[in-house]
């Protein structure tokens, strides 16, 4: 069976995903054995050093800092930054994810990335139609190949130069759409359906081969839209082997906490960093700049 030797995960600054960040790191490395690879958007980067906020992060993740272009919200483009990232690491099988999704084996994975085929990209699952009605958008948790297919995938965007003129491609006529429209506001934003348009406008579908996600999701799958209670999360714990946790972290920790004590008991939540709320994600941000002008070791 396959197994990727990149993961590529994204985020901005807000904590409602970056505090995934991790328990992506345990379980990747876990159950993969792969540190995954954050991009990790950020606005006006020239005015802050982040040198403490990458001590925190690093341990568990590769992070590459992506200077987020200012005409666009930081969310929706941290959404795309999965793409501009597997088109330029080099690997042999790069799986993209999102933070706050985990495998608590690696089974159900390697399986499906037994899947994949030459010169193409492993779709697992299915969306639900976009705006227009149209079926079939594509999936982006667990999309999967080499960089050279992703790199042929978006060869109509220059993705060898630096992630603001990736995503530039994107303000285009051919992507206004409510739901394909990097300007959207980011509830209405869908990474999903603005990969379906841009494969279906660059004439590039044929680069993906589509498999069902298959499994009982009711108790194969502990996901946000219908978080079961502690009492079935135990009956269930042995089937379990997919988690899409709520949102946002700190709002939800107690159930995430508990839940993961259940599914994973080698699973140490207080050897990884507290939660930060975006105030404090800002602090360390700010701190960092201060205090390497004042010469303070942190």
């Amino acid at each position: 069976m396959k197994a990727p030797d990149r993961v590529v995960l994204s985020s901005d600054f807000s904590p409602k995903f970056l505090n995934f960040a991790f328990i992506a790191g345990y379980f990747w490395k876990k159950h993969f054995g792969v540190r995954p690879d954050l991009a990790l958007v950020v606005e006006d980067i020239g005015l802050f050093n982040l040198d403490h906020v990458l001590q925190i992060l690093s341990p568990h993740c590769s992070v590459h800092v992506l200077e987020a272009h200012p005409n666009y919200p930081v969310e929706n483009q941290a959404k795309i930054a999965r793409w501009f990232l597997a088109s330029t690491l080099d690997s042999t099988l790069t799986t993209l994810s999102d933070l706050n999704k985990v495998y608590l084996r690696n089974t159900f994975l390697l399986s499906k990335l037994g899947e994949c085929k030459p010169n193409t990209l492993l779709a697992i699952g299915a969306e639900p139609s976009d705006t227009s009605g149209t079926e079939g958008a594509l999936p982006i948790q667990g999309l999967s190949g080499d960089r050279q297919t992703f790199s042929n995938l978006f060869s109509a965007v220059d993705s060898s130069g630096t992630f603001s003129k990736f995503v530039e491609h994107f303000d285009s006529p051919e992507f206004f759409g409510d739901s394909t429209n990097l300007e959207s506001p980011i509830s209405q934003f869908s990474d999903e359906n603005l990969l379906k348009r841009y494969a279906t406008i660059t004439k590039t579908t044929s680069l993906f081969n589509r498999t069902s996600s298959d499994g009982d999701a009711y108790t194969q799958c502990l996901d946000r839209s219908s978080w079961p209670s502690d009492a079935d999360i135990r009956r269930n714990a042995g089937l379990i082997d997919r988690v899409n946790f709520p949102i946002p972290f700190l709002e939800n920790r107690h159930k995430i906490i508990s839940a993961l004590e259940i599914v994973d008991p080698d699973f140490k939540f207080n050897q990884l960093p507290l939660p930060f709320s975006l105030r404090e994600w800002r602090i360390r941000h700010v701190v960092g700049k201060f205090s390497q002008k004042l010469g303070i070791a942190r």
